[in-house]
């Protein structure tokens, strides 16, 4: 390799450079030979300077900047704004190297692996509050104590909906009790005794999960279209606006009198092919139809397309006003208010083991706003396994319970109503309300008192 870049740093040599070494030889083998020699011999000084100052310069290394000057003999070959390192990793800092830095500065290590020797360990007095575990008059006791002692009491949590649970509930508890909100995510709390000021993490607070925050790669629209993008396959049928259903037979390039452009390309019936432009790209979709039967692909240039768009308006406007009376109707049913939230069910919602995720929080803000209103409820919530469906389910049953109410969840199989008791009772241990079932496996005896407990007792989740 080295030798490949000598034989490279010679060639590089400028051209009036090579030709006056070459023609010093050819003095020295001339000279007795012709009456030039004094010509000849200046040349072949000349030359011999030139190669002393190439070897004393390639020697050295290549002067330049700090990193340059660190490349030692034959390891950087430089020709006008180029440079070829062989040893890359030789530019490197070395560990020593680092260490040896570290030494011109005062050097503050963290953490328990010590690497520094003869070192003076600074220790911070500091403590860990610990778990509450949804204690709150435990930890109300311990902010009215600090408070009296001058401390500083701050509650962080990633959550601004978090925080004003929080004040709702320290309302309700001891007005007397102040803390300043913290809108950041702490792995863990301390009490700092020299600075006078305590720090309460929420998840230490209700015993929940540690969620460290990450970052959105992207936005649920780009998520949408990129995995249209991704599932469409040439062969797929596809459904255009204007033109209906056809196929799609991959992308393609045409000449347009502005160069060329990428284009769909859609077969249609009698093999009519359609050239979309992907500017156009809006106005194809993906067929979805009834599984598992083809489509009747559509034909160009007949109004057929046309006159379906037509029925299908039509129905759509004979629904919607049949949907119109219906709600009208709902609207005009009386119905019961709930009350606002109070702070049993900040305390219930705060508890959630789990960070909301924004979907879920705003479900069931809805859900109860609508249950707020003096008209009957009418909302579908839905989603995908594991999404939080349940547990918007438990803080609308419990709004309703504390309002007085008896709540009814009605589950389609024996083993969902046992996994449904077992997630409400759970949720509801700590509140005032009890929570029973009813399925096959339950005796006549059982079912007759569950049902006596309902009828005599107002309010009770069942």
């Amino acid at each position: 390799m080295k030798y490949w870049i000598e034989a490279a740093r010679l060639r590089t040599l400028p051209l009036s450079v090579s030709g006056i070494i070459v023609g010093s030889f050819y003095a020295m083998s001339q000279a007795i030979f012709n009456w030039k020699i004094v010509v000849f011999a200046l040349l072949t000084t000349l030359g011999l300077q030139i190669l002393s100052n190439f070897a004393n310069d390639y020697g050295d290394g290549v002067k330049g900047t700090d990193n340059e000057d660190r490349v030692g003999p034959k390891r950087a070959i430089q020709s006008g704004n180029i440079t070829v390192i062989s040893k890359p990793e030789e530019r490197w800092e070395t560990k020593k190297e680092v260490f040896k830095q570290f030494k011109n500065y005062i050097t503050i290590e963290f953490g328990k692996r010590n690497k520094l020797k003869n070192a003076e360990t600074i220790v911070y007095a500091s403590i860990n509050p610990g778990s509450f575990q949804k204690d709150f008059q435990r930890l109300s006791n311990a902010l009215l104590d600090h408070q009296t002692k001058g401390f500083t009491n701050i509650i962080s949590s990633e959550s601004p909906r978090q925080l004003e649970r929080l004040e709702v509930i320290f309302n309700e508890i001891n007005s007397a009790i102040q803390f300043k909100p913290l809108q950041i995510s702490l792995r863990e709390g301390f009490i700092d005794e020299q600075m006078k000021v305590a720090f309460y993490p929420d998840h230490q607070v209700f015993e929940r999960f540690h969620r460290y925050k990450e970052k959105n790669k992207f936005s649920k629209n780009k998520a949408l279209t990129l995995k249209e993008l991704r599932n469409l396959q040439v062969g797929d049928y596809v459904t255009h606006v204007d033109y209906g259903i056809g196929r799609f037979a991959g992308l393609t390039l045409v000449q347009t009198p502005n160069g060329e452009q990428e284009v769909l390309r859609l077969i249609y019936r009698d093999d009519d092919l359609l050239s979309v432009s992907i500017h156009s790209l809006h106005k194809v979709s993906k067929y979805s139809g009834k599984d598992g039967s083809a489509p009747t692909m559509s034909k160009l240039g007949s109004p057929e397309w046309e006159n379906k768009k037509s029925r299908v308006k039509k129905q759509v406007k004979d629904i919607a006003k049949e949907l119109i009376s219906l709600y009208a109707k709902r609207k005009a049913a009386p119905g019961f208010a709930f009350s606002p939230d109070t702070y049993l069910q900040a305390e219930l919602e705060s508890s959630f083991l789990y960070e909301d995720t924004p979907d879920q929080a705003k479900a069931t803000a809805e859900v109860k706003a609508d249950m707020e209103k003096p008209h009957p409820m009418d909302r579908l919530v839905c989603g995908d396994v594991g999404c939080g469906k349940t547990e918007i389910a438990i803080r609308a049953a419990f709004k309703a319970v504390a309002d007085s109410k008896q709540v009814a969840v009605l589950v389609p199989t024996t083993v969902l109503a046992m996994q449904h008791y077992r997630t409400f009772h759970d949720r509801l241990a700590a509140f005032p309300c009890k929570v029973e079932y009813v399925n096959r496996f339950k005796s006549t005896k059982q079912i007759v008192t569950i049902a006596a407990k309902i009828r005599n007792k107002p309010s009770q989740s069942t």
